[in-house]
């Protein structure tokens, strides 16, 4: 099954996950409603919050951007929501 977005609901991240990344790594254009961005921590830090978010129809994502605190990792967590008000955009 293939996904195509013709919404023009979007969400856009703060600038920059400090000691970590998104990927997608975030660019000029913010994401599609639907579009899952995944977060991971540099060497020697562990996530603390979701381990990826969904933009959702509302225009905001679907929790709050988690942050990279010193110590070990841990278990991921990922947030998983529906999101089916986005096709219908």
């Amino acid at each position: 099954m293939r996904l195509v977005y013709v919404s023009a609901v979007s969400c856009s991240l703060p600038a920059g996950l400090a000691h970590g990344s998104a990927d997608p790594t975030p660019g000029p254009e913010p994401y599609p409603c639907g579009a899952r961005v995944r977060f991971r921590c540099d060497p020697g830090y562990r996530l603390q919050g979701p381990a990826s978010l969904l933009c959702e129809s509302r225009e905001q994502f679907s929790a709050n951007v988690p942050t990279c605190v010193q110590g070990e990792a841990g278990c991921a967590r990922e947030v998983v929501l529906c999101v089916d008000e986005c096709a219908r955009r």
